[in-house]
């Protein structure tokens, strides 16, 4: 039978990230005395807590019970450089102030049935689009406004769902409006409140990024939904990178499309091109709302 460890990985680990008790109990949001108990031996963290110590300390929860380290999970995710600074703080102010702030919905959506939140300052413009409702995918992009013209630069694609009946859209909005600069995709690490709890976690950086966030309730899964993405090009230069030291172009129709339409501020289809009655585009969709 393989040796538990728990209590001496637990707080190699700890010290390895220059994290006491107490700031690795905030982390969790649990007493100091639970932390000093499981270090200890005394007792035990539940599956919930140990998969999120796992995460915080970017190991597999076996390493962090046997001592296996021969795989790792994300880590810490690495620091900006000072390019992307500027479009992570974008980022911050566009979530908070639409779909985690309760921002107004698009009158006029991009796409048929699909719910748009729209946020734009002098340098940037951010639009989040989704499709669905108890399952559901979109996506978000941000374009940097160069004199007459918005190029793309940012995008990141999610798609989720609704597993339980115990799930509240309030209590995501609410986790969402905590994303952080250093990971500005979705929610922070941890986030609790009453009996809900959410988890998010996440590798990569600005450039290229993956992650996946879960909400418990009462320690039932009742929401989850997975998330990638990354940055287009540097906004100062052109749509082309090198690949093998030659010169490909980045073709993606959809972000095209998508530019297009932002260019034009036109975020309304062409129904006759579509050859779809208007009133479609009008008429309320009792499924289509995220709950």
């Amino acid at each position: 039978m393989t040796a538990i460890h728990f209590p001496f990985n637990l707080q190699k680990y700890r010290k390895a990230r220059n994290l006491s008790q107490e700031d690795l109990a905030e982390k969790l949001q649990v007493s100091r005395q639970a932390v000093a108990k499981w270090e200890k031996g005394a007792n035990y963290p539940d599956i919930l807590n140990l998969t999120l110590l796992a995460d915080i300390f970017g190991v597999t929860v076996d390493a962090l019970i046997y001592g296996n380290e021969c795989t790792e999970t994300a880590g810490t995710l690495p620091a900006f450089p000072l390019s992307a600074q500027k479009l992570a703080e974008f980022l911050l102010i566009a979530k908070k102030n639409s779909y985690a702030g309760n921002g107004a919905e698009e009158k006029q959506p991009c796409r048929p049935l699909s719910h748009d939140f729209i946020y734009e300052d002098e340098d940037f413009l951010y639009l989040d689009t989704y499709l669905g409702g108890t399952a559901f995918s979109g996506e978000e992009a941000v374009w940097e406004k160069q004199q007459d013209k918005r190029v793309p630069i940012w995008s990141m694609n999610y798609a989720g769902r609704i597993l339980a009946d115990g799930f509240n859209s309030r209590f995501l909005k609410e986790a969402l409006s905590h994303v952080q600069k250093e990971a500005p995709f979705r929610g922070p690490e941890l986030y609790r409140k009453g009996e809900y709890v959410y988890h998010c976690s996440q590798q990569g950086n600005m450039q290229w990024f993956q992650g996946r966030e879960e909400i418990y309730y009462r320690n039932q899964k009742v929401y989850e939904c997975e998330f990638h993405g990354g940055r287009w090009h540097s906004p100062a230069t052109p749509l082309f990178m090198q690949f093998q030291r030659k010169p490909v172009r980045i073709l993606e129709k959809s972000h095209l499309f998508l530019s297009e339409l932002v260019n034009s501020h036109s975020f309304r289809f062409d129904t006759k091109l579509l050859k779809l009655p208007d009133r479609i585009f009008d008429a309320a969709d009792p499924e289509g709302q995220m709950p």
